[in-house]
């Protein structure tokens, strides 16, 4: 942990005191800034002059009773730290430590433990502190298997050692998530970068393509994908999380271009490729080579056209099937008909503001996983298909007229 510069020169200075002076100097000081002095600084000189001040020795009877102390204040400063930000020095608050040397003899009164009450609410504040954490165990398991032996994902809170080194299990098992989630999103940028203006925001209903709306996308990916590195959980600000909180896919072709995928494939044939059987699919009608990589990337599309592929499942996990398109012969049966307005589409529920409120306050281990590793595979063979369909200047979709003209 970054040492509290705010107390740096206090903990310099109070090594050059006698003890008689530095009894005085803490009798003035509350015990919550003392804590703060020698757990960040871990100044031992101070620790003897604690334990040997007429009004402290009476709350801390045995040395280690304050070093035990120390050990929870330490994690609590430093989880304060992380929810507060970079910048913050952490601004511990606990009531019960705001009091000086004489006000907490006052309210020991009899009790021959206090200090174990102390102990008791710092230890306290620490497991509020973690409780950030619970609704994502599951996936934050997914990055660490050291956490997946953790019975129940429950900390040891008896040992300050223990509970030091579930949170360093935590914190590494988010740094491991969010470089797999910032990776993804660089991926996303590189998409809108390769084919521009083939791809729209999930949630942005416009069927109009637009070169600076993509520009736009790449940069406020590449942004967002720096931003992801950073840990998040504890502060309770999750980055991108319109973007991982729900099972589809943030990003989809136009329908345009899935029509004239249909259209393309429909009318000529794939030799030597097993297709997904349609009821009702007519024969296409022209023959074509089709490069055997491209023909396993059309094979690809039409066998995951039905469905959105779901995360990789979580503990508890159990996600209904996502219509990924309608109005095709490869789509479900309840929307695969399409006559007049009703034409090949990609399948929305969630669209616009409402759907973006709905994901914002969305919480849990599937809202923070990272997207699903098929779902880009069949955009990126979807992507690689239609371009290959635009270059397509050696077969006649009609007398005079190439597919590519087309």
């Amino acid at each position: 942990m970054t040492p509290n510069r705010r107390y740096h020169a206090v903990a310099q200075n109070l090594v050059t005191l006698p003890p008689e002076v530095l009894h005085k100097v803490l009798d003035d000081l509350p015990l919550l800034k003392i804590l703060e002095v020698i757990s960040v600084h871990n100044v031992p000189y101070v620790d003897r002059c604690i334990l040997s001040h007429i009004r402290y020795s009476q709350i801390f009877r045995i040395p280690q009773s304050l070093s035990t102390l120390k050990q929870y204040f330490t994690l609590y400063v430093e989880l304060c730290q992380r929810q507060q930000g970079r910048r913050s020095s952490g601004n511990p608050e606990i009531a019960i430590l705001a009091r000086d040397a004489t006000r907490l003899v006052e309210h020991k009164g009899g009790e021959p433990d206090y200090s174990e009450k102390l102990l008791a609410k710092v230890k306290l504040e620490v497991l509020s502190l973690l409780k950030a954490y619970e609704p994502y165990m599951s996936a934050l398991a997914h990055y660490s298997e050291s956490l997946q032996l953790i019975a129940g994902g429950t900390p040891d809170a008896s040992d300050p050692t223990a509970l030091r080194d579930f949170w360093t299990l935590l914190d590494q098992a988010e740094r491991n998530l969010n470089q797999a989630k910032s990776a993804q999103l660089l991926r996303i940028s590189r998409l809108y970068a390769e084919y521009p203006g083939m791809l729209r925001q999930r949630l942005d209903d416009s069927q109009e393509s637009r070169r600076l709306s993509d520009k736009h996308r790449i940069k406020q990916l590449e942004i967002s994908a720096r931003r992801m590195l950073k840990p998040q959980i504890l502060r309770g600000k999750l980055v991108a999380k319109v973007v991982f909180a729900e099972q589809r896919f943030p990003v989809l072709p136009y329908n345009r271009h899935l029509k004239t995928f249909l259209r393309v494939i429909q009318k000529f044939h794939i030799d030597d490729l097993d297709l997904p059987s349609t009821p009702g699919r007519r024969r296409p009608s022209r023959a074509y080579t089709w490069p055997l990589e491209v023909a396993r990337d059309i094979k690809k599309v039409l066998e995951g056209l039905s469905y959105v592929y779901p995360k990789a499942a979580v503990e508890g996990g159990d996600y209904p099937l996502i219509l990924r398109t309608k109005y095709t012969r490869y789509s479900d049966k309840t929307h695969s008909t399409s006559s007049g307005r009703n034409q090949p589409s990609f399948h929305g529920d969630l669209e616009g503001e409402l759907g973006k409120q709905h994901l914002r306050y969305a919480v849990g281990s599937d809202t923070i996983l990272p997207l699903e590793e098929r779902e880009f595979e069949w955009l990126e063979a979807f992507l690689r298909g239609c371009r290959y369909m635009g270059e397509m200047d050696d077969a006649e979709w009609r007398a005079g007229m190439t597919v590519k003209q087309f």
